[in-house]
Parts: structure tokens; C-alpha cells; sequence
């Protein structure tokens, strides 16, 4: 991207503050992942956790083992910060298609056949099996919820999968929902 993407503004805040304020009143506790650049441009009115250095380069499994390291045995539900047509009724629906189910749980692109893992849930007790995961140098979460049979939640709005990842796809969306 050439840029820090949770910075992007595609409704009224930048992305990791809007994906906060969607969270809350969904989960218990919100926080925003992000390493020690990112903490020091951080508003102090948001939860943020810092990046464990021995878990960094891991890709999203790093956000999601630090978390899990600074709050062992909780359920993590990972959102990350570059889908801008994520709703709220969208992650409301996610969250009750996986509650009580103790299991890991994704949006699940059913054209590719892929999980989303950074639109997931890691429940508590799932830490072992992550941990282990980046001491094989295994980092792809994609294939952790493959291989663990993860649950697919397939979205009402497949829209809300849609990464942007480039400058040019920011010129060509439209967040209106």
C-alpha cells in the first residue's frame, strides 16, 4: 500500500478507529493491534496493544498471538482494519453464528474457497495450538483454520470482504452501505 492502511479514512475516521467504535458494545473489550510506530500516533482515547517483539514478521498471527499473550485463556476476535465495507450487523451476525460453538471461525470467501483469518475468531484454548503453529514457522492463519476445520461463516454482504490493498482500489470504492 505504501502507506499505513489503518490510517485511511473511508467513512468519518481513520480505519482503526472506525473498526473500534464498530466493535464496542459487540465484545467486552476492544483494542487496536499495532506495532510501536503505530503506538506512538495513536489517540489515547482507544485500547491499543503493542506488538510483542519476539512474535513480529508473523503477519496477522502476530497481532493475534500478542493479544492472546496479554490476555491468555480469552476468545480474541480478529477484525482487521482494510475492509471498509464491514458492518456492523455483519459482525453481529458473525458473532452469533460462532457463540457457544468453542471453536475457530472465519469469514469464508466461498468463490475462492478461502477463510478470511483476519475476519475471525480464535476462542480461548486455541493459544497452544497458535503458539506451536509460529514455533513451526507455520505463519499462515489461512491454513491454521484449514487445518483445524474451522467454522465458514459466509456474510449476507460478501462485499464485506473486499481488501483494499492498493492505492489504485481506493480510488474505485464507494463505502456507502
Amino acid at each position: 500500500m505504501g502507506s499505513d492502511k489503518s490510517l485511511l479514512v473511508y467513512h468519518t475516521l481513520p480505519q482503526r478507529y472506525h473498526v473500534y467504535e464498530m466493535l464496542e458494545g459487540l465484545c467486552s473489550k476492544v483494542y487496536i493491534s499495532c506495532n510501536k510506530g503505530q503506538a506512538r500516533t495513536m489517540d489515547t482515547r482507544y485500547n491499543y496493544i503493542i506488538d510483542n517483539p519476539e512474535l513480529l514478521h508473523a503477519g496477522p498471527l502476530t497481532a493475534c498471538l500478542s493479544a492472546i499473550s496479554q490476555f491468555p485463556e480469552s476468545n480474541i476476535l480478529l477484525i482487521g482494519c482494510d475492509y471498509p465495507f464491514l458492518s456492523r450487523n455483519e459482525v453481529n451476525d458473525f458473532i452469533t453464528f460462532f457463540l457457544g460453538k468453542n471453536l475457530p471461525a472465519a469469514f469464508f470467501d466461498p468463490e475462492s474457497k478461502c477463510y478470511i483469518p483476519v475476519l475471525g475468531f480464535y476462542p480461548a484454548g486455541s493459544e497452544t495450538k497458535l503458539i506451536k503453529w509460529k514455533e513451526d514457522k507455520s505463519y499462515s492463519l489461512q491454513q491454521f483454520l484449514k487445518e483445524g476445520s474451522a467454522l465458514k461463516y459466509i456474510p449476507k454482504d460478501l462485499r464485506s470482504m473486499t481488501s483494499i490493498d492498493t492505492p489504485e482500489a481506493i480510488v474505485h470504492i464507494d463505502t456507502t452501505i
